[in-house]
């Protein structure tokens, strides 16, 4: 009987420092997470909602963006509204931005290289001011860049530093999904976003 005591205590102490040990392990990842800069600011004061505009009812793309800064002015100037953006996806919604490989203007390829693969994601001018997301270097989007057919372009500071060393040096670099398309300019460089979860890399 005494044997089967000094057992149990011994387990139950054994399950005590399991439980201390997890604990601990819990408190220092919440910790950690609660350190990073998910890329976006002040989640509670952020609405999302969808919006379709059908191209069976609106099919040219400068009738959609004017369409667009439209229903964004209208937004706007409901009270207490401090800013509107548009995205195709927002972070940490399920949803997931499209990538493609992405070629550097002057950069060559061997021919068994392949090229970086990005995600990226279509956005109005105000969206990133809207998120919160901060710039780090260059400008934001206008409309104007859409109504000129600007084929203009940010990027991440991820990104920046991988291909130009600094965020400085990206902007007016040209960037193009394949070798077919046209090149768009690097006007901004934003800061890292977690578009996955705290716990998933940027």
């Amino acid at each position: 009987r005494r044997t089967a005591r000094h057992g149990l205590v011994v387990v139950q102490i054994a399950l005590a420092l399991v439980l201390l040990v997890a604990s601990g392990l819990m408190i220092r990842t919440f910790q950690a997470l609660r350190q990073v800069e998910p890329g976006f600011t002040r989640p509670e004061e952020i609405q999302t909602i969808d919006v379709a505009i059908p191209g069976s009812l609106v099919s040219e793309p400068e009738r959609v963006a004017r369409l667009q800064h439209a229903i964004a002015d209208r937004l706007s100037a409901i009270a207490d509204v401090t800013s509107v953006g548009f995205a195709s996806v927002v972070p940490m919604v399920g949803g997931t931005p499209d990538w493609d490989v992405i070629f550097i203007e002057g950069r060559q390829y061997a021919s068994q290289e392949i090229p970086p693969m990005r995600f990226f994601k279509h956005v109005s001018p105000q969206y990133l001011a809207t998120m919160g997301t901060r710039l780090v270097a260059g400008r934001d989007f206008s409309w104007t860049d859409l109504y000129d057919r600007r084929r203009v372009v940010t990027v991440s500071e991820n990104m920046a530093r991988e291909s130009w060393g600094s965020a400085a040096a990206a902007i007016g670099k040209r960037i193009r999904t394949t070798p077919g398309r046209p090149w768009r300019e690097v006007v901004g460089v934003v800061q890292d976003v977690h578009e996955h979860g705290a716990d998933v890399p940027a």
